[in-house]
């Protein structure tokens, strides 16, 4: 059991230690963190060739079912939208975490 700071027989060792164990859980925590964005990146690049695949199939379709062209670069039109949605989200959500660390820190 670690001794508490307004212990008498508290050294500057023991705030040492401490310190390297709290780094160490932060670095730790740290290695999740990014462990889970690059299983986040990962997923939505399979996402985004699948949906690469499904829209060259979804106009093939689309021209052999005589839909019009407008309907179709509506269509292309809200997945670049999308697209920019996403990653707007991402750059914001980076700069919190940024802005987050920074002010905590």
């Amino acid at each position: 059991m670690s001794r508490r700071r307004d212990d008498p027989r508290w050294t500057g060792a023991d705030s040492l230690n401490d310190e390297r164990k709290s780094i160490k859980n932060s670095e730790r925590e740290l290695d999740n963190i990014v462990g889970m964005g690059d299983a986040v990146m990962e997923a939505l690049r399979g996402q985004r060739q699948k949906m690469e695949r499904s829209s060259g199939s979804l106009e093939s379709i689309a021209a052999s079912l005589g839909i019009s062209q407008s309907i179709v670069r509506n269509i292309q039109r809200t997945e670049w939208i999308d697209a920019k949605i996403v990653y707007g989200g991402m750059i914001i959500t980076t700069l919190l975490l940024i802005l987050l660390w920074w002010f905590k820190g």
